[in-house]
């Protein structure tokens, strides 16, 4: 087995992308496996071995969250690569069908349960693991859930870091990309900012409504381009993919009130869009909004197109400097 050639770290300051998550949720994803003729003491076993491994890459995650706190109500947070660990744990629901999660038209209520740290903020990551997995017996499969802290790591990272894990666990003896934790890029000077200090009662209660994911196919977006080309030029799949789901939001509350505003907010990557170190490791995203008046099921798709041009990136690097 080779050794991990990892430069030691011992402190990862948060970035103004980091800080903006700290009072939401962590990143929740989850992996569905049919059953593998493998005994589960196995899996399980191998699986801790490649996850205690390819964190060796990825310190952080192994840490926790800590604070400097100042003498005005502010503090600084930032990781502490204390290797901790991250969290582990092993539960059974033999009782449910791969099918029951996969072909439910709104999300079982009981997947909520399939992941570990459910409630939690991220700024609770001073007493919780960062990253934190849980292996769930299904009658005929396993559900795996990982849960990450959002103010360490985005969607991007974590995918990183679950496909370096893949690596690990097939017999690579190191991982394709190795992860970047530099924060001296341009637009951005690395240095602690103090933010005020969170409450740390506070418990995230889910609300009563039902969840779907609604999955839309290349096709389905080939036939949405096609329509809205015909009538207003060209579109790229982000605009009628995003004019798509407002126009439907809008229909379903069917607010008659000419004056009514709807507000859309989605999250952009800024990977690709300011300069970036290969493997960059952290939370790389914009978060945008957009507000318009009138009746916006009846819009065509030039007056959507006009809304959603202005969720395109651009403003990645100013976001950067919020706190300045």
């Amino acid at each position: 087995m080779a050794s991990v050639d990892v430069t030691p770290m011992s402190r990862l300051d948060l970035t103004p992308w980091d800080l903006q998550m700290l009072l939401l949720e962590p990143i929740q994803y989850e992996i569905l496996f049919h059953k593998h003729a493998f005994p589960i003491e196995f899996i399980i076993d191998y699986l801790k071995a490649s996850l205690s491994r390819v964190l060796d890459y990825f310190p952080p995650l192994a840490g926790r969250l800590s604070t400097d706190n100042t003498n005005d109500k502010t503090a600084v947070y930032f990781v502490d690569c204390n290797n901790k660990g991250a969290g582990f744990i092993h539960a059974a629901a033999t009782d449910v069908l791969v099918s029951y999660i996969t072909e439910a038209t709104h999300t079982p209520e009981i997947v909520f349960s399939f992941f570990p740290l459910n409630g939690t903020r991220n700024f609770q990551g001073t007493s919780e693991p960062l990253f934190a997995i849980q292996i769930t017996q299904l009658e005929d499969g396993l559900f795996m859930g990982c849960t990450t802290n959002h103010a360490v790591v985005d969607g991007s990272s974590l995918w990183h870091l679950i496909r370096s894990w893949s690596e690990i666990g097939s017999g690579r003896e190191k991982i394709s990309e190795m992860p970047s934790f530099e924060r001296d890029f341009p637009g951005w000077e690395n240095r602690p900012i103090p933010v005020r200090v969170l409450d740390f009662t506070t418990k995230i209660v889910r609300p009563p409504l039902l969840e779907r994911v609604f999955r839309i196919s290349k096709e389905s977006v080939a036939k949405l381009k096609a329509r809205a080309n015909l009538e207003a030029g060209e579109f790229t799949s982000f605009q009628v993919i995003l004019g798509h789901i407002w126009r439907c939001v809008a229909r379903s509350r069917k607010k008659t009130d000419g004056n009514s505003e709807e507000v859309f907010v989605t999250a952009i990557g800024a990977r690709g869009k300011i300069p970036l170190p290969k493997g960059y490791f952290g939370n790389a995203i914009d978060v945008s909004w957009l507000c318009m008046r009138g009746r916006c099921w009846e819009m065509g798709w030039a007056e959507l197109r006009s809304g959603s041009r202005r969720f395109l990136p651009g403003k990645g690097r100013r976001r950067l400097c919020w706190v300045f």
